[in-house]
């Protein structure tokens, strides 16, 4: 397969598979993308920064993305000097899970993550269907 850049690619080892909300029934080519990719598949699902893994939990952000977001509740001018960003969870996780490629299940779950995808070169498919 010929990837990005003319490269080519055997497979993918890790993917990330998004979409807004949790897979229904009905979604028989979402639930095929999860059963049939080859390599290492992770369904993610939700909104910034409310991200949710296919078992249901939470995408945490690192604790000092907490701490801070906490601070900023109480004491907003401190946000002038510490931003946060709200897919710090979702950074983290990709780093950990060592994500590849993000497969976007439908044209607004690849809007979102456009921007995200793009700022940390992670390659980004969206499937219109």
């Amino acid at each position: 397969m010929i990837g990005l850049n003319g490269k080519y690619y055997l497979s993918l080892k890790s993917i990330c598979i998004y979409s807004l909300y949790p897979v229904s029934i009905s979604e028989s080519f979402i639930q095929a993308h999860l059963k049939l990719l080859d390599g290492r598949i992770f369904h993610v699902w939700g909104t910034a920064p409310s991200f949710r893994k296919a078992d249901g939990g939470f995408i945490k952000p690192p604790m000092f993305s907490r701490i801070i977001r906490y601070l900023n509740a109480f004491f907003p001018f401190l946000e002038k000097w510490v931003r946060q960003d709200k897919y710090d969870g979702l950074k983290a996780y990709f780093k950990e899970k060592k994500i590849d490629c993000v497969l976007a299940e439908y044209g607004m779950s690849g809007a979102l993550l456009a921007d995200f995808c793009e700022r940390e070169k992670i390659p980004l498919i969206v499937h219109f269907h």
